[in-house]
C-alpha cells in the first residue's frame, strides 16, 4: 500500500465525501479536505501533500485556478483539476498553470487512480531530470577526467577544469587549440583520421591510448574515451582524457614484481604446486621437480594422487583436497609421495583455495615441506633418548633440539623450566614461536652456518609462557646425518635474564617510547611549520595507503587533505605554531589511491631534530562516520513514519506499561505522547476498557500470537464514543519470549455510524428532491406568468427574456449538482454493495443520471439554453457507457451519423434516456464475449418530426421475444414509454442484427 498524501479542495462535501472514500479504498493517505482556495494554500504551507486534487470552480473569491498557480509559486506538489466543464476557455486557463491531469466529475476509481499515479510518476521523473542536470554539470566541472568536445573542424568549444590540469594549458587557452595543437607529432594523422570517421558515424574503437603534449613540451600518456554527440545542433565529439601516467608506472612496477614473483617461486625451497578443481596437476615448481624426478611437462594434467601417492592413501587425501578446495583451510597433514625411482617422500602440505577475480574457486595452491630427513631425525632422537636422557636431565644447563624446520624435537625439564613451559607444551612448537619478532632472520643466518658444519656461542632473547624476556647464552652444535646432510640443531642454553635486565634497563626509555610510535594503532605525523613531513610511523603509512612510512618523509602535508577540510586543517595548523594544543577535530582526507577516508585528530607543539614541528596523531574513523550516519537516517525515517501516520502507534511492555507512543496517540487518549510514556493501563483507561485490554495484552503474551479486536471506549464524558480497530503484535527475545508488544489503533468511528449517515443522506435526499421539484413547478408557473406579462413591450420582453435565461441556468446548474450528489451517493452505496446483479442495476441507473446531468450541464454553459446538439448527447453516452461497461473501442465501434440537429431541452432529456438504454442493451446482449461489431446511431429531420435510426451488428434479438410488451427488459420497457411520452413510433427490424426506427414529435 503506497502512503501518498493527497489534498482534495472541493467546495461540494458530499462529492468530497466520496473522492475520500474512493481515494482511502485505492490505498492513498486522503488529508482533511478544504473548499476554499485560502484554506488549500495554507493547507499546502502546513501539511504538505504529496499531490493537490483541485476543483476549478470555488467557492470565495479565489478559484481553482489561481489557487493552483499561487500553490505552485511556494511549493513543488503536482496539481490535478476536477471539473464538471470541458469548455476550451477554461482549459487554456488551467493550462497556463502546468496541472499534472485532468478528472471530470464524478470520476471512477480506476479513472482516479489511473491519473493521480501518472501524475505522480511524472513528477518523480520532472524533479528526477532537474536534479540529473544539475549532478551532471556537477561532475563535468569536478571530474577527476578532462573533458573536451570538439566539432566538425577539430577545434575544442568545450572543456573542463581537469582538461586544463592535464595538459598545462587553461580552460580559455584550450578553447583557442585543437586535436593537432595537442598531440604528439606521431599520433596527429592516427587522431585526426579516428576524429573524422567517428563524426561520420563509422564503427571504430571508442577507447585507446595515446600521447598528448604537455604545455611544459613533455609527453604524457593518456587514455581517451570519445563518442559521437551533438553541441548546439551540430555533430560534435566528445572526448575523456585520463593521465594515466602513473599507471603506466605501476604496470612497470608490476611486471618487476611479476619477474620477481617468478624468481622466487623458481628458487623456493619448497614444492608449490596448483592442482585445478578436479584434482588435476596445473604446475609444478622446480623444487618440486628436483624432489619427485618428474618435470612438469610430463605431469601436467594428470591425477596427482593416481600420479605421487601409494595406493593407501590416495581415497583419504582426496577427501582432505576436497576440504580445502571449498576454502576450509588445512595445515600440517604429512604423506608420502612415491618420486620417480620408487622412493618415498614424507611432505608435510599447507594448502589454500585459489580464487578468480569474482570470487569463484578455480583451484587450489599446495606448499609442502620434505620432512624425510626430520622424521628420520626423531626416529634417530628416540633411539638415543634413553640413552642420554639421564645425562641431560642431570645437567644444570637448559638442553634444546629443533629439526632443519626450526620445531623442537626435545627440552630438558630445566630449559622447559627456563621458559615456564611443560616438556608437552614446548614439543613440536617453531622456535619463532619463542622469540621476538624480528630475531628470526637473525638466527636464520645461523642455521645456514649450522648447515656448514659450524658451531657457535651467543647471547638470544627468548619469551616466557608469561611474556617475559628471558636472555641467554648459547652454545649450538650442528646435528648431522649421513654425508654431513643436517637434520637439526642441538643446543646448550645458560640463563642470563638478569644481567641482560640491568643492560635494558638503560635503554627502557628509548625503546618504551619508540615501540609506541612504532606499533600504535593511531597514526602518528611529525611535520615542520611548512608542512613538510619529518616523521611518520607504520600506521600513518597504513592511513594514507602508501607502502612505506620513509616515501612520506620530505612530501607536504596538505596534499593528502581534502580541499573542504583544508581551511580547518590549516586553522589548527597556525594554533599549533603559536602554542596551543589542537583540540579533538574531524577532517576528510584522500589517501594515494583516492579514496576519501574522515580522521580524528589532535596536535601539539614539539622540538625534533632542533627545530620547532607539530606532533599530529590521526584516527581513521570512517566506519563510525558511516554507522553514526546510517544509525541517524535509519532512525529518523521510522521516527518520522511512525509519528506521521494517522494511526496511534505505542509499544508495551509485558507488565502493560506504554514504553513509547507517537502523536497520533494523542486523539486517542487526550495525553500529549510525553505523559503517556511509563504509565500502566490501568493509570490510562477506565477499569472496564483497561480490564479488556489486560486480557488480549495476556493472550498476546500466552500465545504468542498477534491479537486484533475492536474496542468501544469513551473519555470523561459518555457521549464521545471512540471505536477503534485495535491490533496487538508480539516481539519476541533471542530466548523466544515475548519481550515487548506492539499495538496499532485506528479509529473506525466513521465506519460504525457510515450506516445511520447514509440512511439519513438518503432521507435528506428524498426530501430535497421532492422539495426541489415543487419550486420547480412553482418557478415554471411564475416563468409563464413573467412571460405574458413582459409581452407588452419589446424592451419589456428583451429584459425579461434576459432574466429567463439566467435563472433557468442557474436551474440547469442546480439540477445537474443535485444529480453529482445523487452519482456520488450511489458510488458511496455501490462500495459496500457485495450483489454482482444489484451492482449492475445500480450501474445502470448510474449511467441514466449521468445521461440526463449531462443534458443539464451542456444546457447551462451553452450560448442557446433552449436547443442542445443530439450528436454531442450520442458522443458523449458513448464515451461514458463504454467506459462504464469496460468496453474495447477496438471491439465495438459506436459511429454517429448526424450534424447539426439541434433539439430542445423538452425533448432532450427523453431522447437521451432512450439512446442510453439501447446502446446499454446492445453492449450487453448483441455481441457475446469475443466478437466485434459496430453500432450506429443516424438522426435527421423530417417535416415536423424526427426520426432516430438505431442499429447495430450483432447477434439480434430472438424473434419469438416480445419486446414491446416484455417485464423481464427494463431498458427496452423505458424506451417504449418514452417514445409513446414524445407522441412517436418505433419500429424493430430483426433481418440484420437489431435495427430501430424511432419518429417522435419534438417538443417546444
Amino acid at each position: 500500500m503506497n502512503k501518498y498524501r493527497i489534498l482534495i479542495v472541493e467546495d461540494e462535501a458530499l462529492i468530497a465525501a466520496s473522492l475520500v472514500h474512493a481515494l482511502s479504498s485505492l490505498g492513498y493517505t486522503v488529508l482533511e479536505p478544504v473548499a476554499t482556495g485560502e484554506d488549500a494554500i495554507r493547507a499546502v504551507k502546513t501539511q504538505k501533500p504529496d499531490l493537490v486534487l483541485m476543483d476549478i470552480v470555488l467557492i470565495g473569491e479565489m478559484n481553482g485556478i489561481v489557487a493552483a498557480e499561487k500553490i505552485r509559486a511556494i511549493a513543488d506538489i503536482p496539481v490535478i483539476y476536477l471539473t464538471a466543464y470541458t469548455d476550451d476557455l477554461r482549459l487554456k486557463q488551467a493550462r497556463l498553470t502546468e496541472p499534472y491531469g485532468y478528472i471530470v466529475k464524478p470520476a471512477q476509481n480506476r479513472e482516479l487512480n489511473a491519473t493521480i499515479e501518472m501524475a505522480l510518476y511524472k513528477h518523480a521523473l520532472d524533479r528526477k531530470l532537474k536534479e540529473s542536470e544539475e549532478t551532471f554539470k556537477a561532475l563535468a566541472e569536478n571530474a577527476n577526467d578532462g573533458i573536451l568536445v570538439s566539432v566538425a573542424d577539430g577545434a575544442y568549444t568545450y572543456a573542463n577544469i581537469r582538461a586544463g590540469e592535464i595538459t598545462g594549458y587553461s580552460v580559455a587557452e584550450l578553447l583557442k587549440t585543437s586535436i593537432m595543437d595537442l598531440a604528439a607529432p606521431d599520433e596527429v594523422k592516427n587522431l585526426m583520421e579516428m576524429f573524422r570517421k567517428r563524426l561520420a558515424g563509422e564503427d571504430i574503437p571508442q577507447q585507446y591510448e595515446t600521447l598528448i603534449i604537455h604545455k611544459d613540451g613533455k609527453s604524457v600518456p593518456i587514455e581517451f574515451t570519445a563518442a559521437k554527440t551533438f553541441w548546439h545542433g551540430q555533430p560534435a565529439d566528445l572526448v575523456i582524457i585520463r593521465d594515466i601516467t602513473e599507471r603506466k608506472l605501476a604496470e612497470e612496477a608490476l611486471r618487476k614484481e611479476r619477474d620477481f614473483a617468478d624468481s622466487v617461486v623458481g628458487t623456493a625451497q619448497a614444492i608449490i604446486m596448483v592442482l585445478d578443481m578436479k584434482g588435476h596437476i596445473v604446475y609444478l615448481n622446480p623444487y618440486m621437480e628436483e624432489i619427485s624426478g618428474y618435470i612438469l611437462e610430463e605431469v601436467k594434467g594428470k591425477d596427482w594422487f593416481e600420479t605421487f601417492l601409494p595406493s593407501h592413501i590416495q581415497e583419504s587425501t582426496r577427501s582432505l583436497f576436497l576440504k580445502a578446495v571449498w576454502d576450509i583451510q588445512t595445515c600440517g597433514n604429512v604423506n608420502a609421495i612415491i618420486t620417480r625411482d620408487g622412493r618415498e617422500r614424507l611432505i608435510e602440505w599447507h594448502d589454500k583455495t585459489l580464487k578468480n577475480a569474482d570470487g569463484s574457486i578455480e583451484g587450489l595452491l599446495a606448499i609442502g615441506h620434505d620432512v624425510t630427513d626430520q622424521k628420520q631425525m626423531e626416529e634417530a632422537l628416540r633411539k638415543s633418548e634413553e640413552k642420554y636422557r639421564g645425562l641431560i636431565e642431570q645437567t644444570g644447563e637448559g638442553v634444546w633440539i629443533i629439526d632443519r624446520d626450526y620445531r623442537t624435537t626435545f627440552v630438558n625439564n630445566r630449559l622447559a623450566a627456563m621458559f615456564g613451559y611443560t616438556l608437552q607444551e614446548m614439543t613440536g612448537k617453531q622456535l619463532q614461536e619463542f622469540m621476538p619478532a624480528g630475531d628470526m632472520e637473525v638466527h636464520s643466518r645461523r642455521i645456514r652456518e649450522r648447515l656448514e658444519g659450524k658451531s657457535d656461542r651467543f647471547e638470544q632473547k627468548f619469551i616466557r609462557k608469561d611474556g617475559s624476556v628471558l636472555w641467554v647464552i648459547a652454545s649450538v652444535t650442528p646435528w648431522l646425518a649421513e654425508e654431513n646432510r643436517l637434520v637439526g640443531t642441538f643446543a646448550m642454553l645458560t640463563d642470563i635474564t638478569e644481567r641482560k635486565r640491568m643492560e635494558d634497563v638503560l635503554r627502557e626509555s628509548e625503546m618504551r617510547y619508540r615501540a609506541l610510535i612504532d606499533n600504535a594503532l593511531e597514526a602518528i605525523l611529525i611535520f615542520d611549520f611548512s608542512g613538510t613531513v619529518l616523521f611518520a610511523n607504520h600506521a600513518t603509512a597504513v592511513l594514507v595507503e602508501v607502502d612505506n612510512p620513509r616515501a612520506l618523509t620530505g612530501r607536504n602535508a596538505l596534499e593528502f587533505v581534502a580541499p573542504e577540510s583544508r581551511d580547518a586543517v590549516l586553522a589548527d595548523f597556525v594554533s599549533v605554531g603559536e602554542g596551543r594544543d589542537a583540540c579533538l577535530a574531524q577532517y576528510k582526507i584522500i589517501t594515494a589511491t583516492g579514496r576519501e577516508l574522515w580522521v580524528e585528530s589532535t596536535g601539539k607543539k614539539i622540538q625534533f631534530g632542533g627545530v620547532p614541528a607539530a606532533l599530529v596523531m590521526l584516527r581513521n574513523i570512517t566506519d563510525r562516520k558511516r554507522a553514526e550516519t546510517a544509525l541517524h537516517e535509519s532512525e529518523e525515517r521510522y521516527r518520522i513514519l511512525a509519528d506521521a501516520a494517522h494511526d496511534a502507534i505505542y509499544t508495551l511492555s509485558p507488565e502493560g506499561v506504554v514504553t513509547y507512543v507517537n502523536s497520533g496517540g494523542f486523539a486517542l487518549t487526550g495525553m500529549p505522547p510525553e505523559k503517556i510514556v511509563g504509565l500502566s493501563l490501568e493509570s490510562l483507561y477506565r477499569p472496564e476498557i483497561a480490564q479488556e485490554l489486560r486480557a488480549n495484552l495476556d493472550t498476546v503474551i500466552s500465545t504468542k500470537r498477534p491479537v486484533r479486536y475492536d474496542l468501544k471506549f469513551w473519555h470523561e464524558n459518555p457521549d464521545q464514543v471512540t471505536w477503534l480497530d485495535a491490533q496487538l503484535v508480539p516481539q519476541f527475545g533471542p530466548d523466544g519470549s515475548v519481550v515487548q508488544v506492539i499495538g496499532i489503533s485506528r479509529s473506525i468511528t466513521d465506519r460504525k455510524q457510515a450506516e445511520m449517515l447514509l440512511k439519513r443522506f438518503n432521507e435528506e435526499l428524498e426530501s430535497q428532491v421532492c422539495s426541489r421539484t415543487a419550486e420547480l413547478e412553482h418557478i415554471n408557473i411564475l416563468l409563464e406568468n413573467e412571460v405574458f406579462q413582459r409581452t407588452q413591450a419589446e424592451e419589456s420582453v428583451r429584459k425579461s427574456l434576459d432574466e429567463r435565461e439566467l435563472l433557468l441556468r442557474e436551474i440547469h446548474h442546480r439540477v445537474r449538482n443535485n444529480l453529482q450528489i445523487i452519482l456520488s451517493l450511489i458510488a458511496l452505496q455501490s462500495r459496500i454493495i457485495k450483489d454482482q446483479k444489484l451492482l449492475e442495476t445500480m450501474g445502470e441507473f448510474r449511467n441514466r443520471i449521468m445521461a440526463m446531468a449531462h443534458v443539464h450541464e451542456r444546457m447551462c454553459r451553452a450560448d442557446d439554453i433552449s436547443r442542445i446538439e443530439l450528436s454531442e448527447i450520442c458522443t458523449f453516452l458513448k464515451t461514458s457507457l463504454f467506459r462504464s461497461y469496460k468496453v474495447d473501442p477496438q471491439h465495438i465501434r459506436l459511429n454517429v451519423e448526424m450534424k447539426d440537429l439541434l433539439i430542445t431541452i423538452e425533448s432532450a432529456i427523453p431522447l437521451s434516456l432512450i439512446i442510453n438504454e439501447l446502446i446499454s442493451n446492445s453492449i450487453k446482449h448483441a455481441f457475446p464475449k469475443g466478437t466485434t461489431g459496430e453500432i450506429t446511431i443516424a438522426g435527421r429531420r423530417k417535416a415536423d418530426t424526427l426520426v432516430l435510426s438505431f442499429r447495430d451488428t450483432g447477434i439480434g434479438i430472438p424473434e419469438d421475444f416480445d419486446w414491446m410488451r416484455s417485464t423481464q427488459s427494463l431498458g427496452l420497457r423505458l424506451v417504449v414509454n418514452l417514445v409513446e411520452q414524445l407522441d412517436g413510433t418505433i419500429d424493430l427490424d430483426r433481418s440484420a442484427g437489431t435495427a430501430f426506427v424511432i419518429v417522435v414529435k419534438e417538443k417546444e
